[in-house]
């Protein structure tokens, strides 16, 4: 982040200068937005957990398709990815297109996996299938002092459950 400037014009020298106000409050761009998720992807590609847990304020929020309750706490969302790679070791992102506003930017990502280790549905364990899948899903992230502070994800669960082949079509 970039400190505010303010323009100062001294009268009568016709002298211009430039002052640092701290003060000011800070303000991110959406091309500082998008530089965090695609470290946060490339931390996540490359299971550098401590990383990917630090682009995330410490209350950051996390919901998505396949949770009950939101996850709360930066550690929380940490212990989920890490718990997605024992069951998808080779679990990949890659960021297609990202737009946004304000505090807000819109991602569209694409995944793709393969079902290596057991999953948890509903207590239930579900023994590796050796399946893949590939998806594009979205986020809506909200940014806070430069870093992500809540995640809302938007993806095809049950298109993923059919290509692991864990529903029926």
């Amino acid at each position: 982040m970039s400190p505010t400037f303010t323009r100062l014009v001294v009268l009568g020298l016709g002298m211009t200068t430039l002052a640092c106000d701290s003060k000011a409050p800070q303000t991110d761009t959406v091309e500082d937005h998008v530089a965090v998720v695609r470290r946060r992807i490339a931390a996540n590609n490359s299971e550098d957990w401590a990383t990917w847990q630090s682009l995330h304020t410490p209350d950051a929020v996390r919901t998505s398709p396949d949770l009950d309750e939101p996850l709360v706490g930066s550690a929380a969302l940490r212990a989920g990815i890490e718990s997605l790679f024992v069951t998808f070791p080779d679990y990949h992102l890659e960021l297609v297109e990202a737009f946004g506003a304000g505090d807000r930017l819109v991602a569209r990502i694409h995944t793709r996996a393969t079902m290596d280790g057991p999953l948890t549905i509903d207590g239930m364990e579900i023994p590796p299938t050796g399946a893949s899948f590939e998806q594009d899903w979205v986020a809506v992230l909200t940014f806070k002092d430069g870093l992500i502070d809540q995640i809302d994800e938007f993806y095809d669960n049950y298109g993923t459950m059919m290509q692991l082949g864990l529903m029926g079509q």
